[in-house]
Order: structure tokens, then C-alpha cells, then sequence
């Protein structure tokens, strides 16, 4: 009887959903972006450290440290500066010289890479090492899993200091910040602009209604609706669409941003489907 019960409940969810209205926006077109290096103004003055930590152990939020989000570590090195490698690390992230991405790191091993020859009048160069929480596990050694830089960071072998860290939480009063006062310029070329947020909007003329975006395209981030983080995308799969609920959208005009963190979307754009991209 139980089992007929849940049958028929089941099969009552799955008929609702797709005889639901839903939302049909269309290709949407991401005018504006910011670098993100130029919205770390909008962010607390970052914390200074010997050595890189993990994200939970910085000062922030009342003691309590960082939970989630990004963490970016800065440091200055010189222009001899050859190799760099990270003993440890999570869970996965971008490496930047003078604000260009050159290289992609993860947690699986140990990583290194090499340092582009730069030629200017510089004694020294700076490096941001940002590293994303991709999420925690409750059970097993892991349960008490620390994210970001874990280990030491090595120049040529030599262990570095002297370094800044960024608490990139993307929280809702960072996010309507930037919204309406940062730094936006126009959308760059096809290209690799490293980690940085993009901005466009669209109106709604009646009721909200649920959507979905489909991020097909775009290579691994975060997408937010009217300041509201709404999830993240990979280009690996198996999520191809972003679920964004009615109560978050409202009548009028809409936000949103994405915050990409390597190659955007060529051309960069959106689609709010009434179904979801499978």
C-alpha cells in the first residue's frame, strides 16, 4: 500500500513539473566585465601572513575564519624568479602573473609550473595564486578538510614568505556593490582574460517565473541572479543548466553574473530555457 503511495505521489510530482509554467528569456548577451583583480576594492583590506593558510584559519568574520567561496594569496617575486610549486592545495585553482592567468592547478598532486619571462623595468612581479572551496565531505579523515593553500609554496626551491591573503566569499552585500559601482568595461574579444566576473540584465514584463540557464559553453564558475548565488558549472558535466527559482527574479529589470574563472563563453552569452539543457 506504502509502495503504491509513493508510485503515485511520484508520479503526480514529475506530471506538475512539466505542465508548470516556466520562464522563456532567450539568448541573453553579457555586455560588461570586471577583471578580478579590479574588484578586490570592494573587498576588506586583506590579510597579511608569513606563509600562506587555509582559508578557515584567517581572521575574518568575527574570528570564525572562511568557510566558503575563493581565497586569493598575493605575493611579489623577482624577475629571476624561474619555478613555482605548491606542496599542497584545494581544491582547485588559477595561477597569475601581473594579473594574466598562466596556469590551471588542482588538488590531485603536487603542482608546479614555470614562470613567463617578463620584460619591463620591474624589479618585481605579482603573483595571485586563487584557490576555489569546491565543497566538504562529513565523513571519514576528511571531515575536518581544510581549503586553499595547505602546504608550502616554493621559489626555485625556496620556500616563500611574505604574502596577502583576499577572503572572496562573493556574499550578496559584495555582490549588489559591484554591481552598481564597479569598475565594468566592455567585453573583451575571444581570448583568456582570466578570472573575472561578467555582467548583463534583462526585464520581465509579468509574474516571475522558475527558469533555467543554460551555461553550455562557459568553462567553470559561479552564477548569480540579482546578487544571489544560484550555483556553479563545470564544463566537465554532468550539469549543463542552472535551476533559478521565481521568488528569485522579480518584475522589472533582472541581474545577472557570472563570475568565470578561466575561458568565457564565445560568443558570451546565456539562454533561459523553460527546460533544463540535457
Amino acid at each position: 500500500m506504502c509502495k503504491h503511495a509513493v508510485r503515485a505521489f511520484s508520479i503526480m510530482i514529475f506530471i506538475n513539473a512539466h505542465l508548470m509554467k516556466r520562464l522563456i528569456v532567450g539568448v541573453i548577451d553579457f555586455s560588461l566585465y570586471i577583471p578580478i583583480v579590479d574588484t578586490l576594492n570592494y573587498l576588506p583590506e586583506p590579510v597579511s601572513l608569513k606563509y600562506p593558510v587555509p582559508m578557515e584559519m584567517l581572521p575574518v568574520n568575527h574570528g570564525s575564519g572562511q568557510s566558503y567561496g575563493f581565497i586569493m594569496y598575493r605575493t611579489l617575486v623577482g624577475n629571476e624568479a624561474k619555478e613555482v610549486t605548491i606542496s599542497k592545495m584545494k581544491d582547485h585553482g588559477v595561477a597569475m602573473l601581473n594579473f594574466a592567468p598562466i596556469a590551471k592547478l588542482t588538488w590531485f598532486a603536487k603542482q608546479s609550473f614555470l614562470l613567463p619571462v617578463v620584460k619591463d623595468n620591474s624589479d618585481q612581479q605579482v603573483l595571485d595564486i586563487l584557490v576555489e572551496n569546491c565543497g566538504r565531505i562529513n565523513y571519514a579523515k576528511e571531515l575536518e578538510s581544510r581549503k586553499g593553500i595547505l602546504g608550502e609554496v616554493l621559489i626555485d626551491g625556496i620556500q616563500h614568505l611574505s604574502w596577502k591573503a583576499y577572503s572572496m566569499e562573493f556574499k550578496y552585500s559584495f555582490m549588489t556593490s559591484i554591481e552598481g559601482g564597479g569598475l565594468w568595461k566592455r567585453t573583451p574579444p575571444p581570448g583568456n582574460p582570466g578570472p573575472a566576473l561578467y555582467k548583463t540584465s534583462f526585464i520581465i514584463k509579468s509574474h516571475p517565473q522558475d527558469t533555467f540557464a543554460d551555461v553550455t559553453g562557459w568553462s567553470k564558475g559561479v552564477l548569480f541572479v540579482n546578487g544571489v548565488n544560484v550555483g556553479r558549472y563545470w564544463s566537465v558535466g554532468p550539469q549543463k543548466s542552472l535551476y533559478i527559482p521565481a521568488p528569485l527574479l522579480r518584475r522589472g529589470p533582472n541581474t545577472l553574473m557570472i563570475f568565470e574563472q578561466h575561458m568565457p563563453r564565445t560568443p558570451q552569452t546565456i539562454t533561459l530555457h523553460d527546460l533544463p539543457n540535457t
